[in-house]
């Protein structure tokens, strides 16, 4: 038997809502401050808080700019454009275990050869936008660490739901999916359901690298028996439940 999750993505998956599931299921959020504090990263602080998203109770967890308490993906202030090499650096900076370690810049690896073929730019002349801002680098890096301390030996999910409509992003207006989300789950299953309302971004390349790199498979475990489960909350209150629900159990 193994000690796995199950992630349903019927509001997709962000790397905020990733971490907040994880949370959820008892990581304590001061260890998470402490392996973000190994970073040497300076003026951002973390919040995990309990919200309601159409009726159910999640935990919303931000990264915040220390000196106004803003949260720094809400804020969409100026930051480097970091390259794949910095951020490699950066993770290499906090010593941590192999396997978080190795996770983390795997994962920042997929999305830099995401980006890549997107834009036709060559890995190592490419430089991030939003997915090398600190609240992208603080969620891999959460979720990692998280995984390793709930010592989660496999993870599941159904295929996420993308979302509909578009999105604003650092290269001006684009549909959703965004290319590199598509890039990223090639080859991989994936819903996209018809709303209503159109509710723009629901997986993003974040949420899905993190899937990718995680996910055993993108269907529902077989014999899987469950423990206890949590909610990561999104950022918006839309007309379903914004959330990520994170069961855990043994397969």
């Amino acid at each position: 038997m193994s000690r796995s999750i199950f992630f349903k993505t019927d509001a997709g998956v962000s790397g905020d809502m990733f971490v907040g599931s994880l949370i959820a299921l008892g990581v304590p959020l001061e260890t998470l401050e402490e392996s973000v504090g190994r970073l040497g990263l300076e003026g951002i602080s973390l919040r995990a808080e309990n919200v309601r998203r159409a009726g159910v109770e999640a935990v919303k967890f931000s990264v915040l700019e220390a000196g106004t308490g803003e949260d720094i993906e809400v804020a969409k202030g100026e930051q480097p454009h970091r390259g794949l090499s910095d951020i490699i650096e950066i993770i290499k900076r906090g010593s941590f275990s192999p396997s978080v370690e190795e996770a983390a810049i795997s994962i920042f690896r997929k999305l830099a050869e995401a980006e890549s073929r997107v834009h036709q730019v060559p890995v190592e002349e490419l430089h991030f936008h939003e997915v090398g801002a600190l609240d992208s680098i603080v969620d891999v890096l959460c979720a990692s660490v998280g995984l390793n301390w709930l010592e989660v030996e496999e993870c599941h999910c159904l295929p996420p739901v993308l979302g509909a409509g578009e999105v604003v992003c650092a290269h001006g207006v684009i549909a959703v999916p965004a290319p590199a989300t598509l890039e990223i789950l090639s080859g991989r299953p994936f819903r996209n359901p018809r709303f209503e309302t159109p509710p723009g971004e629901l997986t993003t390349p974040t949420g899905a690298a993190l899937l990718d790199h995680f996910c055993k498979e993108f269907s529902a475990p077989p014999l899987f028996t469950p423990e206890s489960e949590g909610f990561g909350a999104g950022g918006r209150e839309l007309d379903f439940p914004n959330i990520l629900r994170a069961t855990m159990g043994t397969i």
